[in-house]
């Protein structure tokens, strides 16, 4: 700002400081007035603080005192007012409103504009802050470089120590923080704008200011720095100018008021033969600007509206000429290129404003324009656009101004869309109408319209892309012109027609718009469009074509364009047009040019040859590849038509072979009319054409020769060439960065990037913390202004709040220190320095972490706490609005994905519920249809593109021989040799040398070699590595050039509208997935349908050789292909029969492109990323499996039938092998496993070989032979199981066969472990072992995973392994302790040699024991150290050996105990489960045996035989015997008890004296020994009630006679004697006889038992399914065997495996039965487990009705034929009764008559 204007001002500013001071202080806005006054110096402050009137420190200050006004403002109360009835006061019901409430709402009113004018002073402050930040950032670089610091190699804190030097200028607090957040709350429109672009900007500083720095271009010298002083120089007059006139206009304006204040509207404006679109902002200001012109009375008083302007015309025209100049440079040679840094220089100062204006007033006037300036005007803006895609975006704004132009309207309006293929893509079909008018104006002062039809061209085909609605557009603009085409291209039939207004200023003229219009008729017809085909071909005819090639009036260059209009509308077309090889039209060409053209150019001399390059590019570019196809395609249509032209056929054969040595020619011509020779060679041989024998003869030389020579001759043609792209590269990096700084500075940003980009997010994750501290009401408000945003055209701010929201769910995580420091001074500064709260945005982005603390105390996820704030309806309500900006669009849909990440079931529920309840759901449903059907139609025009080059001659013609010129075409940088695969290699070999080589020089410092400058950036060569192997790499394709790479611009959009409708359908949603189908109402969008079309799209409906598809799969678009079949898939998974079909059923080719995928390779791509092929194929064989997921899904899917089993085998040992590919190995973290792919393609083969007896052999034959698809398959065959499950749909069951891959985890359970599951597993009280198998499950899967883990462990493992060796020599060592204890115990001491006698035989016994170990070959290890021991022992002696014995079995039992925890990984586990496990605490016990032994007394190792019955099934059984019914013995021999207490106290009374019993008294005097011939001693042993008891329990029932046996024998004369004999015959009976033998006969029968269940249980396991409990004889004289059934139908395994699989498998990704079954778990329902039933066995019942059906057919045929023999019989036999019958009757009439002649004759 100048000084003057400063002092000028200066009072003014200090009155406005002095009044928001006063305000501020004072902070009462109860009086309206004052307010109302407040606010217009607000305004006066925003004004001068957007000009520039304040610095830094006044900004600062003036922001104070802002801050203190609006804090007070922020509690007064706020009248909610729509947007466009703010200046209207509410009113009550009855219509008059008290003036105390009106008075209140006006200064609600104004109030609420006063914190608007407040917020959006904020706004200017922080523009003017970034303004400063980048300003002494640039400062502080400048210093580094002034100190001779190369700024490229800056370090990176010093970078971000200037990066965030100056943040801290005017940076807010948590107070006006607070008061945003408030003001964002409200319901105000521009109130919560403001707020929330203030608080976006406040918390995206570092984003901007990296975004302008990447922007900016520094001006490193003075010529830089005077250069832009000139612009803005320049700049003023013009602006000055355009000042003037609408000053003039407006004055113009008031005076129209004054006169009639009431103006009608007119409709659309024409002039000068101009279109406006009213519709438009600036359409609707010209109409009233036109309004106020056509005034008469108010033109006639005021000066004309042009003088202000045409007083600067030459000024304006001197202006324009030196910015012209600023945007091009010079070379030395006289090569003009662009200047980069200058257009980006003009676009900043925004000239192509200034000078729209300025042509939108010249066009305003009424007077015709100077045609000198808008001739200026118009090379300006072609050399401000040349090669500037962002000019051009720019300037693309002002189209409809530079319509309507009088100079240089085409070259203007062709330089915007010149090779931009995104403003193609979206230019208006209005536009393209007026072009096409403009061409055929009869307007005398037109352009001329050979540079409209030019224009044309470019917008059609932009950067050698077809745009088909472009194509489209323009015929059916032409079609309007029918007649018009007709009259000029010169077959106009209606001579009456006047043509003097079809005159050409000249000749030249003439012959260039013919030409052009031919070629804009080739332009719509590439692609094969049959729309404009059919249309072009009825504008130009194939007679006129004839006429046109048969001339010698018209030039190479319109015969040129005729060629190739001939090619793409007549031969390479989406319909053959049949007669074009059935009439003689082509022959009359061949004969009468083309066979001319190529004997002149091969008759050439040398000289004239190489001087003539225009009849060289027209004889090799366009006649030969024309006769090549034309004999390519007649071959395959109508053969026999050669026949009929033999000579002429012959003459161009002749004419062929001749250009073939011509010494002049390329080899990449050389190769074109070689394949030429080659296919009309053969085609003479086989219609027996007669040929001179030398021509034979050298043909058939020549063809073998060929390749050798083109190989030497393009290998070092090629090597040349090779420096041009890398030349291009450089010359486009310098034009970009023409100064050192510049250049300097790009690559440090290209450094810094990652460090900035984490500052960035840190930012980002401070807001999202910041917006954590509020309620869940804040946070819906905040969602809901998203939506009012986007209504009101604010698509900017829209989308960052849905950024805000996606990056809440997807919180990126601080990686870096700096970035870290950011985030917490974010979150001093704004929360206190208070940690972020723990609100459910503390667990954003956290993995796993699915339930955190949300709002008010509530558990739930954070996904799910979003769609009830009103996510997930903002999403569905931005995509229902059709008319939303592309960032909206695609923004809307990224929340989309991220909300449908997290807990799918939920809100797939609720965006179902939106969508169904939305009323506008159609329009949701026509969004993405659109876009599905707009993108597809675009890649059906990039493949029809493709194909069409792709079809001529060996498929790999370039498009240059067809259409446009070299220039155009050719010209890109690369040159596409079409080569042999040999040579194809060595070019590639070659290639990588010289990129090697390259990578060399440019590491090498000091010296430049082969023009390669050392101090250039080394990295360039890393970067454009890829663009140096590429061209070896188009070799490789040999696809030539057909369209180029570009990705398309709506190609993210389309790809991530895809991945949403998967994320609606996953987890199989069949309410989604029916819903995208058909939503019930009368606009119902079919998305499945629409999707398959998509894909069908892609390939243009191509079903024809897989190599064909596979030339349009690349890089570029594999993964819309993948996201595509990944959405599909989950279109049709659950299964959902109704998609199903839709799929299945559905006339397109897209099923059989799909089955192409799967069942053959794609080539080239193969060969340059296997692993994408790879992932394709994954996902198209998923796609094919859940087609076929229903019972009956093979037999409706008729393309499975079709596909090459054989190519499928040898994909799936691709498959297998590709994994030993280094470059596989490489790529493995990144992309899907290659043998997971060919694990896919197995199963399916897998599941057709069930239906299809031929798969099954296929697959046999490939098993029987030796090669690497043997292995394959057998790989997979051992990996695959399969199951049946049952499955319940529309309450029917059925049963359903699941083929799935083994996981890796469960080749970790062990046999043992196996073996143990199958043979311990009850039975439940229906008979069924499912129930227990399932509640194993856990300990096995643990079993499993920690043997995973072991693996990974190799000491833990090492130790694992010998488990059983250990608990086998501990035992052996428990043996031979208790033999030595056993035999020498008490052991020999020094003074005691008599128990040494048994050592002897300790040692043999010990021997024998070993010798039998010996003989277990297994076991030799053990053996060996056996004998070790024992040579210890014999050496040691028994005392001593007792000792190593006891240690060494401690030692192994030690470690016996630690190498079983490693093996079981129990020690993992939890202290109470391991204390409770069983084998846990008995091997615990048992080395606490071994301790106690060793350390306390060697009997405690008498306990550890025990072991023996641990180990040994068989002992285990007999204890079992007794512990089984132990219950019942006890209570026995309770019972036994009782009735000896009964009985002693029967003795006690009774019999109190027999109880004398004989005892055996010790000497006391003779130690160790008894009385010897001492008399028997007795005495009474039932003093007491106790010693009774003890006597009888002890005597009583050791004696087999009972307490009878021991009593005194009692005489009979004794009283008592017959009650002592039935005392004892009682207590025999009772007790010994029926009490023990009860318990006796318990154990017995127990064991009995246990063993009849043992062989029950055995006979079972062989006998009887272990799933469905099928006995053995169910398979009797069935095609099934038992065997088989339980081996590969029902294995108890698979079915484990199988919820391994479930276990381990994401959850997204499971198939409909996965799904299924995972669902009956989480209930706890085993009901999908087969009971008595198997699919085998119906499928038997099915086919034994089938034959019982048949059979009993048979016998009723019988039957029918016996019926009928018997019934000829009955008939048969009813005739011979009848006649016999009939002639009985006969007799008996005879009779009388006989009687009668006799007597007669008696008379006579």
């Amino acid at each position: 700002m100048k000084a003057s204007q400063m002092k000028k001002f200066e009072a003014t500013m200090i009155f406005i400081e002095n009044y928001l001071h006063d305000v501020a202080k004072k902070a009462d806005f109860r009086n309206i007035l004052h307010n109302k006054l407040s606010v217009e110096i607000l305004k006066l402050a925003k004004e001068f603080a957007r000009f520039g009137f304040y610095g830094i420190g006044s900004l600062n200050h003036l922001r104070t005192t802002l801050s203190t006004i609006l804090a007070p403002l922020c509690r007064e109360p706020i009248t909610s007012i729509p947007r466009r009835q703010s200046m209207i006061l509410m009113k009550n019901e009855n219509g008059a409103a008290s003036r105390a409430n009106k008075a209140e709402d006006e200064n609600n009113l104004v109030l609420t504009e006063m914190k608007v004018i407040i917020l959006e002073i904020y706004e200017h402050i922080h523009e003017m802050i970034l303004d400063y930040r980048l300003t002494h950032f640039l400062t502080n670089l400048k210093k580094e470089s002034e100190n001779g610091t190369n700024l490229a190699d800056l370090g990176l804190e010093i970078f971000t120590d200037y990066f965030e030097e100056s943040g801290s200028i005017c940076e807010d607090d948590a107070e006006f923080l607070k008061l945003l957040l408030y003001n964002i709350s409200s319901n105000h429109y521009a109130l919560f704008r403001s707020a929330t672009k203030l608080l976006m900007t406040i918390f995206n500083q570092n984003r901007r200011l990296f975004h302008v720095f990447e922007k900016t271009q520094i001006l490193s010298s003075k010529h830089d720095a005077d250069m832009l002083k000139q612009i803005k120089s320049q700049l003023e007059p013009i602006s000055s100018a355009i000042k003037a006139a609408k000053n003039r206009l407006s004055e113009i304006s008031k005076q129209l008021k004054a006169q009639q204040p009431s103006i009608d509207d007119g409709g659309e404006e024409v002039m000068d033969g101009s279109l406006v679109d009213e519709s438009s902002p600036s359409g609707s200001q010209y109409r009233d600007e036109m309004n106020i012109l056509s005034r008469p009375s108010i033109i006639s008083r005021s000066p004309s509206l042009k003088y202000p302007l045409m007083a600067h015309t030459w000024s304006i025209l001197e202006v324009l000429k030196k910015l012209k100049r600023l945007c091009v440079n010079l070379a030395p040679d006289g090569t003009v290129t662009n200047s980069h840094q200058n257009q980006h220089l003009l676009r900043e100062n925004k000239v192509e404003q200034v000078i729209s204006q300025v042509l939108k007033l010249l066009k305003e006037q009424k007077e015709e324009p100077p045609l000198e300036l808008e001739q200026e005007i118009s090379e300006f803006f072609q050399a401000y656009c040349d090669s500037n895609e962002e000019n051009q975006a720019v300037l693309a704004t002002h189209i409809d101004t530079l319509m309507g132009m009088h100079a240089g309207e085409a070259a203007a309006i062709r330089v915007v869309y010149e090779n931009n293929i995104s403003l193609c893509a979206s230019v208006k079909d209005s536009t393209i109408e007026y072009l096409v008018k403009k061409v055929f104006s009869r307007d005398a002062k037109r352009q001329p319209a050979s540079d409209y039809l030019v224009t044309i061209q470019s917008i059609v085909c932009p950067k050698h892309c077809i745009v088909r609605r472009n194509q489209e557009t323009v015929v059916y603009q032409l079609a309007i012109f029918h007649e018009d085409v007709v009259h000029f291209l010169g077959f106009d039939l209606d001579k009456s027609r006047d043509i003097s207004v079809y005159t050409f200023p000249s000749e030249i003229e003439k012959f260039k718009f013919h030409k052009e219009l031919v070629s804009l008729f080739t332009f719509c017809t590439i692609g094969k469009n049959v729309y404009t085909e059919s249309m072009c071909q009825s504008l130009l005819p194939l007679d006129r074509i004839v006429s046109v090639l048969c001339s010698i009036e018209y030039s190479l260059e319109v015969k040129e364009a005729y060629v190739s209009f001939l090619l793409h509308a007549f031969l390479v077309t989406e319909v053959d047009v049949r007669s074009v090889y059935s009439s003689n039209r082509m022959w009359t060409i061949f004969e009468n040019h083309f066979l001319p053209e190529i004997i002149n150019i091969a008759n050439a001399p040398l000289h004239e040859a190489e001087a003539d390059v225009k009849s060289q590019s027209y004889v090799y570019e366009c006649v030969v590849p024309i006769i090549k196809i034309f004999f390519e395609r007649i071959l395959k249509h109508s053969p026999g038509v050669i026949l009929g032209h033999k000579e002429i056929f012959r003459n161009l054969l002749k004419a062929i072979y001749r250009l073939t040595h011509t010494k002049w020619i390329h080899p990449t011509k050389l190769y074109t009319v070689q394949k030429c020779l080659n296919i009309m060679y053969p085609a003479a041989t086989a219609h027996l054409i007669h040929l001179p024998s030398y021509l034979t003869r050298e043909i058939e030389e020549s063809s073998t020769q060929f390749l050798r020579e083109a190989n030497r001759r393009a290998k070092w043609i090629f090597m040349m060439d090779f420096d041009k792209p890398k030349a291009t590269s450089e010359d486009l990096m310098v034009s970009k960065h023409p100064n050192d700084a510049t250049l300097q500075i790009q690559i440090l940003l290209k450094r810094v990037k990652p460090l900035i980009e984490d500052i960035i997010n840190s930012e980002t994750t401070a807001l999202t913390d910041v917006l954590a501290k509020e309620d869940k009401d804040f946070i819906e408000k905040f969602i809901s202004h998203a939506e009012k945003l986007a209504d009101e055209g604010e698509s900017e701010l829209c989308v960052q709040i849905l950024h805000v929201l996606q990056d809440m769910l997807e919180r990126k995580k601080v990686l870096t220190d700096k970035g870290k420091e950011v985030h917490q001074a974010k979150l001093d500064k704004y929360l206190g320095g208070r940690e972020a709260p723990s609100s459910f945005f503390s667990g954003l982005g956290k993995e796993k972490q699915g339930i955190v603390t949300g709002w008010q105390g509530e558990s739930a996820d954070s996904h799910y706490i979003l769609d009830k704030l009103g996510a997930s309806r903002l999403v569905v309500m931005l995509l229902t609005k059709l008319d939303k900006a592309p960032d909206v669009l695609q923004q809307s849909i990224n929340l989309g994905i991220s909300l449908l990440s997290g807990e799918t079931v939920e809100l797939q529920r609720s965006f179902y519920h939106h969508l169904a309840s939305c009323s506008k759901n159609h329009n949701f449903m026509k969004v993405l249809n659109d876009v599905l059907k707009e993108v597809g139609a675009d890649f059906r025009a990039v493949a029809k593109t493709k194909i069409s080059d792709i079809a001529r001659g060996d498929s790999k013609s370039t498009l240059s021989h067809s259409t446009l010129s070299k220039d155009k075409i050719v010209n890109d940088g690369h040159k596409i040799l079409r080569v042999s695969t040999q040579m194809a290699q060595d070019i590639l070999n070659a290639t990588k040398d010289i990129a090697m080589a390259f990578k060399r020089v440019a590491s090498m410092t000091g010296n430049g070699i082969n023009g390669f400058n050392s101090e250039g950036p080394a990295e360039y060569v890393e970067e454009n590595e890829d663009e140096l192997t590429g061209v070896a790499t188009t070799v490789l394709r040999k696809d030539g050039y057909a369209i180029s790479n570009i990705k398309h611009p709506r190609e993210t959009l389309v790809e991530s509208s895809l991945r949403f409708l998967q994320l609606l359908c996953e987890n199989h949603n069949l309410e989604m997935q029916r819903f995208l189908r058909q939503q019930g109402n009368k606009s119902a969008y079919d998305l499945v349908s629409q999707t398959l079309v998509f894909l069908d799209c892609i390939f243009d409906s191509n079903t024809g050789s897989p190599g064909l598809i596979g030339l349009l799969v690349d890089e570029h678009n594999i993964s819309l292909i993948n996201q595509t079949l990944r959405t599909l898939t989950e279109f049709c998974q659950g299964p959902c029969r109704e998609n199903q079909n839709a799929l299945i059923l559905h006339e397109s080719n897209a099923i059989d492109i799909v089955t192409t995928f799967v069942a053959h390779d794609i080539t080239p791509l193969s060969k340059r990323r296997m692993d994408l092929v790879m992932e394709l194929k994954n996902h198209a064989s998923k796609l094919v499996l859940s087609l076929m997921e229903t019972k009956d899904g093979i037999e409706k899917f008729e393309n499975i039938s079709k596909m090459n089993i054989r190519n499928m085998i040898e994909m799936i040992g691709k498959a297998y092998s590709s994994d030993r590919d280094p470059y596989v190995e490489q790529m493995k973290g990144t992309a899907v496993a290659a043998k997971q792919v060919g694990h896919a393609l197995y199963i399916l083969c897998h599941q057709l070989a069930q239906h299809d007896k031929q798969v099954q052999h296929e697959l046999d034959n490939a098993v029987g032979k030796v090669n690497m698809n043997a292995d394959a398959v057998k790989y997979y065959s051992s990996r695959t199981a399969q199951i049946e499950i049952v499955r319940c749909e529309e309450e029917k069951e059925y049963l359903e066969r699941v083929v799935f891959p083994i996981p890796s985890v469960c080749a970790y359970l062990t046999k043992d472990t196996k073996d143990r599951v199958f043979r311990n597993t009850e039975d439940d009280e229906k008979g069924s072992k499912v129930s227990n198998f399932f509640e194993q499950r856990e300990a096995l899967f643990y079993e499993m995973d920690w043997q995973r883990q072991l693996r990974h462990r190799p000491m833990l493992f090492s130790c694992s392994l010998y488990e059983s060796f250990l608990g086998n020599m501990v035992f052996s060592m428990i043996v031979m302790l208790n033999i030595v204890v056993a035999l020498g115990y008490p052991f020999s001491r020094e003074n005691d040699e008599g128990h040494t006698s048994h050592w002897g035989t300790i040692l043999g016994i010990l021997i024998l024991l070993c010798g039998q170990i010996q003989l277990r070959k297994s076991d030799e290890a053990q053996a060996n150290i056996s004998l070790i021991i024992l040579i210890i022992i014999a050496l040691a002696g028994p005392d001593h050996a007792i000792y190593i014995l006891g240690f060494i079995t401690v030692l192994l039992k030690g470690l016996h105990i630690v190498s079983h925890q490693c093996r079981s990984g129990m020690f993992l586990r939890p202290k109470k489960e391991l204390i409770m496990n069983s084998e846990f605490l008995y091997h615990n016990f048992f080395g606490l045996c071994c301790l106690l032994g060793l350390t306390i007394h060697p009997f405690f190792y008498s306990v550890l035989l025990f072991d023996v019955a641990y180990q040994e099934e068989t002992l285990l059984n007999v204890i079992r015997s007794v512990t089984r019914n132990g219950r019942s013995i006890i209570f026995t021999a309770i019972l036994g008890i009782i009735l000896v207490y009964l009985f002693s106290i029967v003795g006690y009374v009774y019999f109190k004296n027999d109880f004398y019993v004989a005892v055996d008294v010790i000497n006391t005097t003779d130690v160790g020994g008894l009385q010897e011939d001492a008399e028997e001693v007795k005495e009474y042993v039932c003093d007491t009630l106790l010693m009774c008891i003890v006597t009888t329990l002890n005597q009583g029932l050791r004696n087999g006679g009972g307490i009878g046996d021991v009593l005194r024998s009692p005489s009979k004369n004794e009283p008592l004697y017959t009650v002592r004999v039935l005392y004892d015959l009682l207590f025999y009976f009772i007790v010994i006889v029926i009490l023990l033998n009860l318990i006796f006969g318990v154990i017995i029968d127990t064991f009995a038992d246990l063993r009849s269940e043992k062989q029950h249980h055995e006979d079972t396991l062989r006998n009887t399914c272990f799933i469905c409990g099928l006995n053995r004889s169910a398979f009797d004289n069935k095609s099934v065997t038992f065997e088989h059934h339980i081996k590969r139908e029902h294995n108890i395994f698979h079915y484990l495996y199988f919820l391994v699989l479930l276990r381990e498998k994401d959850a997204t990704e499971f198939t409909g039965s996965e799904c299924f079954i995972s669902r009956a778990l989480k209930d706890k329902r085993l009901d999908w487990f087969p009971r008595l039933r198997t699919i085998s066995l119906q499928d038997s019942v099915t086919v034994d009705s089938d034959f019982e059906i048949k059979k009993l057919s048979y016998l009723l045929e019988d039957t029918k034929e016996e019926l009928k023999s018997v019934t000829s019989e009955m008939k048969t036999l009813q005739k011979t009764v009848k006649l016999q019958t009939m002639k009985k009757q006969r007799g008996s009439l005879r009779l009388p008559e006989a009687k009668v002649v006799s007597l007669h004759t008696s008379n006579i």
